[in-house]
């Protein structure tokens, strides 16, 4: 099984027209090749003022060998997926001030759906570990 990596890579301001505040850039990185389908995270958002929200993360397929090109020719990571979290509120949208934890995770792998958390193939990302 491969190891799954999610990391709150960095926060877009404004957007949407004045409608949104941020959006949560989310990415998950896989190292292994094989299919990642239907990977859905729920996740706690908590800043360093104590409120938190719950959000459930939703990535497109990744992990096969696509020799790094989308359909439409453009570079990309095959071992990667990201998603985006949009936010009404100021409370998570600086980065360095929020931090996550997994709360469930799921997904399709190589055919067969598994529960992530629970036997450990999803990990947050942790700075400096290694």
């Amino acid at each position: 099984m491969p190891t799954l990596i999610l990391k709150n890579e960095s926060t877009f301001l404004g957007g949407n027209g004045g409608a949104l505040k941020c959006e949560n850039h989310f990415i998950v990185d896989t190292n292994k090749i094989g299919e990642v389908a239907n990977l859905r995270v729920v996740v706690t958002l908590k800043n360093s003022e104590g409120v938190s929200g719950q959000y459930t993360l939703a990535f497109a397929p990744f992990g096969m060998n696509t020799m790094n090109e989308t359909l439409h020719g453009q570079e990309y990571s095959s071992f990667r997926s990201a998603t985006l979290v949009p936010q009404k509120t100021k409370d998570f949208c600086h980065t360095g001030d929020v931090t996550f934890q997994i709360d469930s995770a799921t997904a399709r792998i190589n055919g067969q759906d598994k529960e992530l958390l629970t036997t450990g193939i999803i990990k947050p990302y942790v700075k400096n570990a290694g």
